[in-house]
């Protein structure tokens, strides 16, 4: 199968330390067939998956089951195979695109119980009190915590809730500052939540290393 255009929703990564399996259901003939796979990532349009089967099959229309006995997140979506790719003997890579798009809030369900990921680089916990300012005029954050850092982003808890897009700054206990944007909000068993990526790197490298340092 030809690789299709990329996906331009955005993409959740499946977290490393815990597989998420799946099964793709596809017509054999009359006979309904269950294959197992691992779901790597997903977006409101489409997932990327990993089987064992024979490279170039004919799978093109399928349905897409996941269920997570754990958290009891269930998904069931029809959609068809759009491209294929061997990694290694036995074992391919599928790009599943759904017949409709995803609600938004089936994501931030897998978020939330911890299924998926917004960023794919490395991360590193912190649970610190940072300081945070909004553009003037709207109202204080009030206290945020730093939940966790990497080098294009950041995850906080906040008391009140700000806008996705609206830039804050980010001031450590040492004085350091970095500028993020809000890619996403949450609100969740009473607690609120954003993740926010650097503007800059120059803000990367500030709030990164100030952490550190008071970490170290």
């Amino acid at each position: 199968m030809p690789h299709s255009s990329q996906r331009a929703d955005q993409r959740f990564v499946a977290k490393t330390s815990d597989t998420i399996k799946a099964q793709l259901l596809t017509l054999d003939g009359d006979r309904v067939e269950s294959i197992d796979c691992d779901l790597n990532d997903i977006s409101t349009g489409g997932c990327a998956v990993r089987a064992s089967l024979d490279h170039g099959r004919d799978m093109t229309v399928a349905v897409l089951r996941v269920h997570d006995e754990d958290s009891g997140f269930e998904l069931e979506v029809a959609g068809k195979l759009c491209w294929q790719q061997q990694k290694s003997v036995g074992s391919n890579s599928f790009g599943f695109r759904f017949r409709r798009p995803i609600d938004n809030a089936l994501i931030e369900q897998m978020v939330q119980v911890g299924l998926v990921t917004r960023r794919q680089d490395d991360r590193s916990t912190c649970g610190a009190i940072i300081g945070t300012r909004r553009a003037h005029g709207r109202p204080p954050i009030g206290e945020a915590v730093l939940e966790d850092y990497s080098s294009t982003g950041v995850r906080l808890t906040v008391d009140t809730v700000p806008d996705v897009g609206e830039r804050l700054l980010l001031t450590s206990h040492s004085g350091e500052g970095g500028s993020v944007r809000v890619v996403w909000v949450s609100s969740h068993a009473g607690v609120n939540q954003c993740g926010c990526s650097f503007v800059n790197l120059a803000s990367s490298r500030a709030i990164n290393d100030a952490v550190d340092r008071a970490l170290a």
